[in-house]
């Protein structure tokens, strides 16, 4: 086994338990928040780097500005359906055609990428304020050691489909499955099953707001590389990032005391 298939099985997994057991600490939303962190895009982005070559990862960076909206309207598709007490495989089969359907538009929409990182932005704070908003007591979700088992292998599975199919998908296509929202789909569901609708879309509000900062990374990251190169510009662009959901969640921590 290789140290870059090491990293394949082992990296994203593990920041996927952090943000698990942070969401189960602090509540869905800043669980929301921290899922929002690029967790499993920025490994993937890096694995890209890594195997492709550092042209190929940037030219991916602008595909993932296209595919980060476009999980918005799936946030937004499966919140609405789950609010009106929908079954979760409908919900989901609902919000994945209109996750495909935003991917495909913006996939044939030729602009530069601060035109599409704007445009990213104004969607984003579109479906954040369309997104319904529950009231009431919210329960913590409870993760027992079969849904946490999923969610680490759905992970892997992630990481290693869109590393081993890059070079035949091109970097834009790449790019956007870069956040194919597995790890969004599996803590959605989880969360509405165990803690009702109301949980899950508390979560996906989280992690809409968290786009804002993750469409920031990658723009930061495209915008960068050419300056400074792939490997500073991706270590600037996550600290921004993080520092960006840091403030944000202590934002949303004081407002709920």
């Amino acid at each position: 086994m290789t140290w870059l298939t090491l990293v394949k099985l082992t990296l994203v997994p593990s920041l996927i338990l952090v943000a698990t057991r942070i969401a189960g600490r602090f509540g869905p939303v800043i669980g929301g928040l921290v899922t929002a962190l690029p967790l499993v895009a920025g490994p993937i982005t890096l694995i890209l780097a890594w195997e492709q070559g550092e042209d190929f990862a940037v030219e991916s960076a602008t595909g993932t500005l296209r595919g980060i909206p476009a999980v918005a309207v799936f946030c937004l598709v499966y919140s609405r359906l789950a609010m009106a007490a929908k079954p979760w495989w409908l919900a989901f089969c609902a919000a994945l055609t209109g996750f495909s359907a935003a991917a495909a538009v913006l996939l044939a929409w030729q602009s530069t990428p601060l035109i599409i990182y704007l445009s990213g932005v104004f969607i984003v704070w579109l479906v954040y304020r369309l997104l319904p908003k529950p009231n009431g007591d919210i329960i913590l979700a409870r993760v027992d050691w079969r849904q946490m088992l999923v969610r680490l292998l759905a992970a892997v599975v992630l990481v290693l489909a869109v590393t081993a199919g890059a070079s035949r998908s091109g970097p834009m296509l790449s790019g956007v499955l870069v956040v194919f929202p597995v790890a969004t789909t599996i803590m959605a569901v989880f969360t509405n099953r165990s803690a009702g609708a109301a949980a899950a879309v508390l979560l996906l509000r989280g992690l809409v707001a968290g786009f804002v900062g993750l469409l920031f990374f990658y723009f930061s990251l495209s915008f960068l590389s050419s300056k400074l190169g792939f490997y500073a510009a991706f270590v600037l662009a996550l600290v921004a990032v993080i520092i960006y959901q840091y403030g944000y969640s202590r934002v949303l921590l004081r407002k709920s005391v």
